[in-house]
């Protein structure tokens, strides 16, 4: 009897899922499957500092995270001690080996029982499957960023273009689209972006475009009063 399908939802940053990204995707995606369970499927989602098993665990998630950031005594006495480089590397440093750490929870958990599929949304978490597991579970790369997640910090930032910050982006970007078994982009305008960028890098690629859905029912729940509205400094 084959294995049945498990996918794992990756995002390296945590802070994706009030931004949107990976955290919308999950919790549009995770709220469905709780709707329409079956036997032979599974999802969930990974972060940095947490690995989400269902629907029901990402709620609260996304209602407390952030809250209280801040607030501790340890990143208060980092922003007075450290000059804003090395914060933010120890920050990334951080996060990173957080990541990984959950990955391999993950993988761990549902391996054995399941066929893994993992799907990442940013170009670190994607880049760190490839990295670790090189091929031994399909990947599905979905490219958000205008031409690519290296493209878009380079047109809010024209200081970081020509440097060896965007060379080795770069090729952690191409790296990763070769090695990984499907390309997915949200609209055919994405797509057309990142080709111009890369020239015939997904000629030989399993290139998706796949739009993105709203749940309009959760929409339907939002309030539209002026206040809601001012919060997001809308009217």
């Amino acid at each position: 009897m084959s294995k049945p399908l498990y996918v794992l939802h990756l995002s390296r940053i945590h802070a994706a899922i009030k931004e949107g990204g990976i955290g919308l995707t999950a919790h549009l995606l995770l709220k469905a499957h709780e709707q329409i369970t079956k036997p032979e499927f599974a999802m969930s989602a990974v972060f940095d500092d947490d690995f989400i098993h269902s629907y029901k665990d990402f709620i609260p998630k996304m209602h407390s995270l952030d809250e209280h950031r801040g607030d501790s005594i340890m990143p208060r006495l980092a922003q007075r001690i450290f000059p804003r480089t090395l914060r933010f590397l120890v920050g990334v440093a951080v996060s990173t080996l957080r990541f990984l750490f959950h990955m391999e929870q993950a993988v761990r958990k549902v391996g054995r029982s399941h066929h893994i599929v993992f799907h990442s949304h940013d170009l670190i978490s994607a880049y760190l499957c490839c990295l670790c597991y090189r091929k031994k579970y399909p990947l599905i790369f979905t490219i958000h960023g205008k031409g690519g997640y290296v493209r878009e910090p380079m047109l809010q930032y024209p200081t970081f273009r020509g440097t060896f910050v965007e060379r080795a982006l770069r090729g952690m970007e191409a790296r990763t689209i070769k090695r990984a078994s499907i390309i997915a982009f949200p609209s055919s305008g994405a797509r057309t972006l990142f080709e111009n960028e890369y020239l015939d890098l997904l000629n030989s690629k399993d290139v998706r475009v796949v739009y993105t859905g709203v749940d309009t029912d959760e929409l339907d729940l939002v309030p539209s009063d002026s206040s809601v509205l001012a919060k997001y400094v809308i009217g």
